[in-house]
């Protein structure tokens, strides 16, 4: 008999995996597929309460990916994103030859994309990835709205650790953004004629092509050579191509001053050099409209591109002889990756927005819940009764699956592009759940889909002939914790998130209101920093919405 009890749980188990594998609905699952006397197998909805949380300002330094431009979107507000960051010197302590001159200084930051052909002769095409607008038809079709972009040298002083607490790490939050813009220390360096560098910036998905530049001699006097650029249609004379990226060309003549002609002193190490040249600072100036973009900073770089004499002696009968000046061209690098950076956004949030998640209604749970990546909102999640779950564990169930089921307001949504997913945690002690550390599934295609068992991500059902979108994500494992007394019943947050794989935190500068909270040591310190990153956001129904309301649904076995 006792065989028989360990065969039928097994079956049960292997079967419930293929099970949630394999549900696209929320139809009851399986009421008579376990046939025999001694166990049930029942999916029942159990409590759960979902309401609004407001986040306060967050930690923004050294994130993986970081926003740039203007998102006005009529259900959240506008949100306007500066950068700032340190630069650090490819190689230090350089040396320079006489009567510089510089060719050009070119900023580039790659964007992330994906590859759609590459054609006979030789060109790629791509496609945009993390550039998000208001307007989903102008973002397919690659007509960003343009946005005032303005570079300039950064004149606020990035620390690695806290200057009133040397044993701790500097934190740097998303409403310091005064910080930086009153302290700029230039003019605007992205300054070209063309004003789709600077004045009417907009991303562009086309190659760049880097041509050779061939080195010819002087008309007026042979004995020297000029480095010309050209841009010949021969793919032959094409020296690389690389990926999409957002390029500038910066003014020449002050990096020939601030950096090819300062004291070698100050370049003698990145360590003086970051307290010289403390860095770049991106500023986009506020507007009605414009395109927001995710960036990795710590891939780009700035280059100076330059000439110097250089002697170039013949030897003839054992006597050498200077008879030319040739002048190639030279690059010395600056480059991100490394430095301390932070993200900073100044916000102008929608009124009804802004009332929703200031005054959720803790008791009941709220009709609608405001998801809002960055310095936006959250919400808290709670399950169960303790009557629920005293009944659970009297009749010693063994939980096959339990999932929480969101269902997007498309109504309110209006056809915009919801977010590819949301991740849930343990808010009370801000970590992630046994259920996100369990799952190890990879889409090898997309590793934002990875820990797909897991779940969160957006998916399209048919239901009562109606197409509904939902978020399942499965908390299997957490449940069986609670059953068994590992764990607290603990309060969960539902966030948007830009990356499934990023479990870390950044902090919040000051913990939200007292008044959905037990005790100071279960107060919101910290927020995952996919959600910190990502400039998405949704709106789902919450727990008092009716029909489409959150489900908390769980398949179990259990003894007859």
């Amino acid at each position: 008999m006792k065989k028989t009890v360990f065969t039928k749980y097994a079956f049960t188990a292997l079967f419930s995996i293929f099970l949630i594998s394999c549900d696209k609905d929320f139809n009851t699952v399986g009421g008579d597929i376990i046939e025999g006397e001694n166990y049930d197998f029942i999916g029942s909805p159990y409590s759960v309460k979902a309401y609004n949380q407001r986040i306060t300002p967050v930690q923004t330094n050294n994130l993986p990916i970081n926003q740039l431009g203007i998102s006005n979107d009529p259900i959240f507000g506008k949100t306007v994103a500066n950068f700032v960051t340190q630069v650090q010197m490819a190689t230090p302590a350089p040396t320079f030859g006489a009567n510089i001159e510089i060719d050009s200084v070119v900023l580039s930051i790659p964007y992330s994309y994906k590859l759609l052909k590459i054609e006979s002769s030789g060109i790629s095409k791509f496609e945009l990835d993390s550039i998000n607008t208001t307007d989903p038809v102008s973002a397919n079709d690659g007509n960003y709205k343009p946005i005032n972009l303005k570079v300039f040298r950064n004149g606020f002083q990035l620390n690695e650790f806290d200057p009133n607490n040397l044993e701790a790490s500097q934190k740097y939050y998303s409403n310091q953004d005064a910080n930086f813009s009153s302290q700029i220390d230039s003019g605007v360096l992205n300054n070209s004629t063309e004003a789709k560098e600077n004045t009417a910036f907009v991303p562009d998905a086309r190659e760049v092509v880097k041509y050779k530049v061939k080195s010819t001699k002087d008309e007026t006097n042979p004995n020297f050579y000029v480095m010309q650029h050209t841009r010949p249609k021969e793919k032959e004379n094409v020296e690389k191509r690389l990926q999409p990226s957002m390029r500038l060309h910066l003014d020449k003549d002050y990096f020939k001053t601030h950096i090819i002609q300062a004291a070698s002193s100050k370049l003698a190490n990145n360590n003086i050099f970051k307290t010289y040249f403390k860095g770049l600072y991106f500023q986009v100036q506020d507007a009605d409209q414009g395109t927001m973009m995710s960036l990795d900073f710590s891939k780009g770089n700035v280059v100076i591109y330059y000439k110097e004499d250089l002697i170039v002696n013949k030897t003839v009968n054992g006597v050498s002889t200077p008879v030319g000046n040739d002048r190639p061209m030279k690059e010395f690098g600056l480059i991100f990756n490394g430095a301390i950076t932070a993200n900073l956004f100044n916000k102008t949030e929608n009124a009804t927005y802004a009332n929703a998640v200031s005054n959720p209604d803790r008791i009941n749970g709220d009709q609608k819940l405001y998801l809002k990546g960055g310095e936006g909102s959250m919400s808290i999640i709670e399950i169960f009764t303790q009557a629920e779950i005293d009944n659970l564990k009297a009749q010693k169930v063994l939980i096959n699956d339990a999932s929480l089921y969101f269902t997007v307001n498309t109504s309110l949504m209006n056809l915009k592009n919801e977010p590819l997913r949301v991740y849930l945690f343990d808010v009370d002690n801000n970590k992630v759940l046994y259920d996100y550390n369990f799952d190890n599934s990879v889409n090898a295609s997309n590793s934002k889909r990875n820990k797909f068992m897991f779940g969160g991500i957006l998916e399209k059902k048919e239901i009562d002939d109606d197409e509904k979108k939902i978020y399942r994500i499965r908390i299997t494992e957490h449940v069986n914790r609670i059953l068994k007394d590992k764990q607290d019943n603990v309060r969960l947050g539902l966030v948007v998130t830009e990356n499934i794989n990023n479990p870390a935190y950044g902090s919040l500068q000051t913990p939200p209101s007292s008044g959905s909270w037990d005790s100071e040591a279960k107060t919101l310190k910290t927020l995952p920093v996919g959600s910190i990153t990502s400039p998405q956001g949704t709106i789902l129904y919450g727990s008092n919405a009716g029909a489409d309301s959150v489900k908390f649904r769980i398949y179990y076995t259990k003894p007859n």
